[in-house]
Formats: structure tokens, sequence, C-alpha cells
């Protein structure tokens, strides 16, 4: 089959380097936000590129700036289906460009003017990420420093060019580095046909387009998983008398339920292992997963083993599922109600199958609750998600009344300015002045986390305002004071 053309000047090999724009918060993060809502809430501040064999050139996002007569002319090629841009996973970077200036400029960039070449890396049976395709080749791979400098200047809070002159060159040097080894990569992969790359531009304009979702119903539905989920913790401490065991601590939950086994169910948990250095069998080690799971309880309820066991192990299977998750996913990811960018062209390497990515639809459970279905989806959107949203919560604090950092920032997020979480909040913020909630910054070592509780013992008769007025000025010194210093 013909391929789109041997002419190597008819591609031009592009890679954004992106910023998070001030105030994105959550949607700032890639991972969390996929790319399309991403690529709404950040600009671009480093373009590479290089046409053909031609030098790699870098643009200087980060102050005004013009493109280069040449990009302009390739773009109108490209525009008549003449000539193609080539980046990696070129869903990012054609989102980039249609949520920029560049776009409002000269136009939208088309899933027909581009290629993807981790898609034909990974029909030559090559990773799909660009450092290991590089190696595989004998190429040099990536920058070694390059995720230490797109952590320092990528996110909305980071360095700037001003702050970081050096280690600002040393991301350009990167970022040209990156797009010599993309085309290396190109060049050295067998080239997919013109049928080929015509499905894949088909396959990116249903990415685009998107699936629509019910984004409130999604909402309620997550809550009512985490809410599940919170009660189910509080249960399992109930029954096994541990106190912060729950659904996710796997290694927790499998002890407790092996300790209490005949030599039966626990060999259903138990992986043997090879012999040691001195020809003795080594310790199995206990699996916990679903199928495991499932073949225990079948065997427990012909026993009379105690029924604590069994509800420990339902309360495993049904808490510690991942499919509930996708509806959080869902409204994390979503871009005016549809999630886009969920399907990967050739994925699945030499099968040429798609793969999926952010929500993974095709792994949706299909399970139905037939007559109990429509009543289970009434009962949801009937969910006045902010009622439940702080009884959750509440239980939440009863269950884990010192929450770690991580825990509490993900309830300053859910609870908005719920006074419920601000009592908790406020008595461990050292926020700067005016800092929105969300940001909050925390001060946790144990030395710190002890100087709070001897202050508040020391003053039974100070609301947690009080306390927290005291500590927003006052913590910081505290914690500075308490530094381990050498001597």
């Amino acid at each position: 089959m013909p391929i789109l053309s041997d002419q190597i000047d008819d591609y031009c090999f592009l890679d954004f380097e992106t910023r998070s724009l001030e105030g994105s918060g959550r949607n700032g993060d890639l991972k969390v936000a996929g790319t399309y809502r991403y690529a709404k809430h950040a600009r671009p501040i480093l373009l590479t590129y290089a046409i053909g064999t031609g030098p790699v050139r870098c643009l200087d996002l980060w102050e005004p700036f013009s493109i280069t007569n040449e990009l302009v002319e390739f773009f109108t090629f490209a525009q008549r289906g003449e000539k193609w841009f080539v980046a990696w996973n070129t869903g990012f970077d054609r989102a980039i460009w249609n949520n920029s200036v560049f776009a409002k400029d000269y136009g939208p960039m088309q899933p027909e003017m581009t290629l993807d070449a981790m898609a034909q890396a990974l029909v030559s049976n090559l990773p799909g990420d660009l450092e290991h395709a590089s190696t595989a080749l004998g190429g040099p791979g990536k920058q070694k420093d390059g995720r230490e400098l797109i952590g320092l200047f990528s996110p909305e809070n980071g360095a700037t060019p001003e702050s970081e002159p050096e280690k600002w060159q040393r991301f350009k040097d990167y970022a040209v580095q990156d797009t010599e080894v993309l085309r290396t990569v190109f060049r050295q992969t067998m080239p997919l046909s013109r049928r080929e790359w015509t499905e894949y531009w088909t396959s990116e304009r249903i990415n685009e387009r998107g699936i629509q979702i019910d984004e409130d119903f999604c909402r309620r539905a997550h809550e009512v998983h985490k809410a599940s989920v919170v009660r189910a913790n509080a249960r399992l401490q109930q029954l096994t008398g541990q106190p912060g065991i729950a659904v996710t601590t796997v290694a927790q939950l499998a002890k407790w339920v092996h300790d209490r086994l005949d030599w039966r169910g626990q060999a259903i948990l138990e992986e043997a292992q090879d012999l040691d250095e001195e020809g003795d069998r080594k310790a199995p080690k206990i699996k916990f997963d679903r199928q495991r799971i499932g073949k225990l309880l079948a065997y427990l309820r012909t026993t009379a083993i105690d029924p604590a066991v069994i509800e420990v192990l339902e309360l495993r299977e049904y808490g510690g599922s991942s499919s509930p998750v996708k509806f959080d996913k869902i409204v994390q990811q979503h871009d005016g109600g549809r999630i886009k960018g969920q399907y990967v062209f050739c994925g699945a390497g030499q099968t040429g199958r798609f793969s999926a990515k952010g929500v993974q639809v095709h792994n949706l459970p299909r399970d139905s609750l037939n007559r109990d279905e429509e009543t289970a989806i009434e009962l949801i959107n009937r969910l006045d998600i902010k009622t439940a949203t702080r009884q959750r919560l509440a239980d939440e604090l009863r269950l884990n009344p010192h929450p770690s950092k991580k825990t509490a920032q993900r309830m300053i997020h859910e609870a908005s300015n719920d006074p419920l979480v601000g009592q908790i909040i406020d008595s461990l913020d050292s926020r700067k002045p005016n800092r929105p909630r969300g940001e909050v910054r925390f001060h946790t070592t144990p030395e710190t986390m002890e100087a709070i509780r001897v202050f508040a013992a020391e003053h039974p008769d100070w609301s947690n305002q009080q306390l927290a007025d005291h500590f927003h000025t006052s913590l910081p010194r505290v914690a500075e004071a308490l530094k381990p210093r050498r001597i």
C-alpha cells in the first residue's frame, strides 16, 4: 500500500513544552485533567520544530514572539494535505496549538495535518514512550534531567527564565534533543500506509468529538461510592479492632484474614516461592486479589468460620473495586460535558488494535441491576450532593481525626468553604494571607505537630478560629525554630 510521501522535507517534527495557567488548580495537572481539559488551562512556553533534515529550531514563547516564515509556509502546505506535522502522542501537541495564539493567528491544526510517531513506533514493536523507543534503536534517549526541568518550569507557580536562567537554557536543550530523537525514531521505523493514517485521522476526529456524559449523575454516583467506602472502612475497623485499616490496606487485611483461616483456606491465599540458597523453601507470599477472594469465600461458606472473616472479605471484594472511581475521573477530565481523547490508535502494537487511556470506557462493568436499575438511577439523581458530601466528610473525620497532608488537601478541595472541614484545616493551616483554601501548605513534621498540640493544651479556652489566627502568623517561625541544625 502506498505511503504518504517518501520525501523527508514533507514532514515537520514538532514538540511543545507547556506551563499551567495561574489559578488553574487541578485543571493544570495533566494527569488529573487529561489532555483536552489541560490544554485549556495551560500555555506553550517552548516550541521546537525541524523541517525534514533541517536543524531543530527552538522558539522561546515566554515573551511575545513571532513565528518563523518557514513554519507558516509549512502550515499552509499541511492545510492543503501536502505536508504533515509529526509529534509524539500528537493529540497533546495539536490540542496545545488549537488552544493557543497559534490557532487564532494561523488557524486550527486539524487531525489530517498530523501524524503520530508513537503509533508508528508501536506498530514496529517499540515501546510507547520516546525514551525507551530511542534507546531500543540504539539512540541516546531523552535528556536525563528532563523530568526535573519539567517539574521546575511547568507548574503555574514554577520557576521563570529570570529566576533560573541556566536551567532555562537546559530546558531548551532538553526540548531540542526531544525533537531530534523524535525525528530519528520516526525515520527508523516502518512507515504506515496512507490507508492506515486515514484510519488514524478518523480515530482522532472521534477523540476530539468525545463521548457525552451526564456530569451531574457522575458526581452523585461518585459521592455514593465514596460514602460507601467510608462506611466500609468504619465497619472494617469495628470487625478487626485495628484503627487505620481500610479497604485499600491490602497487606493489613490479608494478614488479618490469613491468621484466622485453617490450612485449606490459607492455601488459597498463599503463593509458593522458590528455594533459598540453602535449599529450603521460602515462606509463601500471601496474595489477596479478587480471584483468590472469590475462591476463599466459596470455600468459607461451607465451613463454620467466624462470620466476621466472611464480612471482611466481602467488604474488600466490593469496596476495593476500581470501577466506581471512573465516575470521578469522568468529572475531572470532561471538556464541556464530553470526555475526549480516550482511544489510542495502534496502542496494542503489532496487532494494530486500539487501546485506551483516561477513563478507559471500554473497561466499564457491563453488569445490569435488571429491574432495580431504573430505581437506582432515580435515587442517585435525587441525591442532595452537598448534604451527602458533608455527612461523608463528617464520618471520615470521626474515623480519622488526624488526616495526612494528602488526605487533608483532598478534603479541602471537596468541602470548599464548609466550616466542618475548616475546623481541622484552620488548626493546621500555615497559609499566607488570602491564599485560597485549595492551596493550603502544611507543616506536618512530628516536632511541629507536637508543638501545636502542646500549645492547644495550654489554651483550652481558645476556639479553633483563635488557634488558627495564632498559628497563621506563628507557625512558620515555630517550624523554622524546630528544624534540625548542624553543629
